[in-house]
């Protein structure tokens, strides 16, 4: 069977073994991916935000070409009659075209010199403000540096030659006369407008998208947790590759329990089999006293073995019933050995009884779902199907639902909690909750660490806190790098639109001059400059609201608690644009209004 065929195969019988199942079958449908190129989820879990970035760079590139082919509209009109005179005197009209061409990728090659200054800078910029995953290597690349030196080459040559085609398509007898100044002007004018149009259309959709990512940021940086990430420490301590096994492992682990709750600026301790935001988690079955499970309907939960001290240390409420006690634990002797135990966790009923729990812990979402508004604490379960009264569980407490798997993950997923080193699960994990810094307290950690076995790998050691600022990592970059996109668009536009304005203002002096001097007033004159270079902007935001309203279905799957219609980031976004073109076509009114008539009467 061919490889596609096999994928198709594979995640269609998935997605059929999930429906069957239900939410709490565990059964999730799966993707299936050649293996060939090996596996990287960072780099893949970054390729729809970098295309997406992808997609906004060639949108500011579009608004800057834009705004270069006004710049080269602009010195061709001002050069009309250079060209017509050069036209006269026997040049060709292909050597023409050839130096206004030499002199728009001239532009374009300083313009992609400076830009490559600027990447080099922004690079590190984003590298020190950790916008990005570290298993992103950014770094410089001669892949990258041709494609972007070739891309700069062409649009110079693709936005210089409309202007070069048509200045060099003069009227020769009527470009050296006076008259014809008015009408090239004219008709310079109405093609800057009609770019005007294209850079609010492109920037409108630019402002939409960052308001968008930035407001998904801000619901994400507000969202519930279910614990207290801040002043919180995790260390992960692997003993068992050294021989530690059965007692000697969980003493280990004890004994470093204890002297970290004795150690200066510790406010609570306590050890889990997992964590949040980690990639480790253990599912397991299990059946409820008194609860039928629906046709088809498995039970399955994570299973997490705690110490006394964790919902303290992590923050985590017990909403019922009570936390877990230190005889809650149970007695292990030296001849136990927990990877034993390990190896008989899939046999259902089988756990020594000595390393068997008799209470748990279970959160809110499966309390809910189990007993419905019913009261759970004094309730049953067990890690067996069909329910074993002989190995049951006593639910002694219920704690808030905790997002383990990611900030974007939903925290409806049932969890057990069973006292540490319980039902053969190591808790090796160490969260502490600490009153000061937190570099002090972990190097005291890792002294303490050092002194009871230097050999001791120390696996991983950092704050939650930078856990939970790495999982939205990808989502703050496109927020930021969106907005500055943006900004640029919108800087870029308005640059523009000002460049527009103030040509149009140069060649209709003696037009204000008259008007001015038939009695229109300066706010007069203001207002009919304004409005005529309000009306391309409008024109532009109408077509830009069309193509945002298109576009944003593509990135719904990027936006959390906003819709892709958002109200507010369209009038946001919209507000934006219409303020700033105001101040752009305003600066140029009124210095015309300021002109005398006299003077502006004698203007050529």
């Amino acid at each position: 069977m061919l490889w596609p065929q096999v994928v198709d195969a594979v995640n269609e019988a998935a997605v059929k073994s999930g429906r069957k199942a239900g939410k709490y079958a565990g059964e999730k449908p799966l993707t299936v991916t050649p293996g060939v190129h090996g596996t990287a989820p960072g780099p893949n879990r970054a390729a729809d935000p970098l295309t997406v970035l992808m997609a906004a760079t060639g949108l500011v590139l579009l608004i800057a070409c834009a705004n270069i082919a006004n710049l080269l509209l602009a010195r061709a009109a001002g050069r009309r009659k250079e060209i017509a005179i050069r036209l006269a005197m026997g040049a060709r009209r292909a050597r023409l075209v050839r130096q206004l061409l030499t002199e728009s990728l001239v532009l374009a090659a300083v313009g992609g010199a400076a830009g490559f200054g600027l990447a080099h800078w922004s690079v590190a910029a984003i590298a020190a403000a950790h916008l990005v995953s570290p298993t992103l290597r950014l770094q410089p690349s001669l892949t990258l540096a041709a494609f972007s030196a070739g891309l700069t080459l062409l649009t110079g040559m693709l936005f210089g030659l409309a202007p070069a085609l048509r200045i060099t398509r003069v009227d020769i007898a009527q470009a050296t006369k006076d008259s014809g100044a008015s009408t090239a002007s004219g008709s310079r004018v109405r093609m800057g407008k009609v770019l005007i149009a294209v850079q609010a259309a492109l920037s409108l959709a630019l402002l939409v998208g960052a308001g968008l990512f930035v407001r998904t940021l801000q619901n994400l940086q507000h969202v519930d947790l279910g614990f207290r990430s801040e002043n919180v420490i995790l260390i992960d301590a692997d003993a068992s590759h050294l021989g530690y096994t059965g007692h000697r492992l969980r003493t280990f682990y004890d004994q470093l329990l204890e002297r970290t709750r004795h150690l200066a600026g510790v406010r609570s301790a306590g050890l889990a089999g997992m964590t949040p935001m980690g990639s480790f988690f253990m599912e397991r079955s299990y059946s409820a006293e008194g609860y039928q499970a629906h046709e088809g309907e498995k039970l399955i939960a994570i299973s997490n073995a705690v110490s006394e001290g964790y919902f303290r240390a992590l923050g985590i409420p017990v909403l019922l019933g009570r936390d877990f006690r230190a005889q809650d634990e149970p007695a292990i002797t030296p001849k136990d050995n927990l990877f034993a135990a390990l190896g008989r966790m899939g046999g259902g009923g089988s756990d020594s009884a000595a390393n068997a729990s008799h209470v748990c812990i279970v959160n809110e979402s499966l309390a809910r779902h189990l007993f419905g508004d019913g009261n759970p604490v004094g309730r049953h379960l067990s890690f067996d199907a069909p329910y074993a009264a002989a190995n049951a569980m006593e639910i002694v407490g219920v704690v808030k639902d905790v997002r383990y798997f990611g900030v974007r993950h939903p925290d409806d997923v049932g969890v057990i909690y069973s006292p540490s080193w319980s039902n053969g699960a190591e808790a090796r994990w160490l969260a502490v909750r600490v009153s000061g810094r937190a570099a002090g307290v972990t190097a005291a950690i890792q002294r303490e660490l050092r002194n009871m076995d230097p050999n001791v790998p120390l696996l991983a050691s950092g704050a939650l806190a930078e856990h939970v600022s790495a999982d939205l990592g990808h989502e703050r970059m496109i927020a930021y790098l969106c907005g500055c996109f943006g900004a640029l668009a919108l800087a870029l536009a308005a640059v523009g639109l000002y460049g527009v304005m103030a040509y149009a203002v140069a060649q209709r002096t003696k037009e204000v001059g008259i008007r001015m001097a038939l009695g229109a007033g300066r706010v007069a004159v203001i207002r009919m400059m304004v409005s005529e270079g309000l009306v391309p902007v409008l024109f532009g935001i109408a077509i830009g609201l069309a193509g945002a309203l298109a576009a944003t279905r593509l990135v719904a799957s990027f936006l959390f608690g906003v819709a892709p219609r958002d109200p507010l980031s369209f009038v946001l976004a919209v507000s934006a644009l219409v303020v700033v073109a105001l101040l752009a076509a305003a600066i140029p009114a009124r210095r015309a209004s300021r002109v005398e008539p006299v003077i502006a009467l004698r203007h050529e």
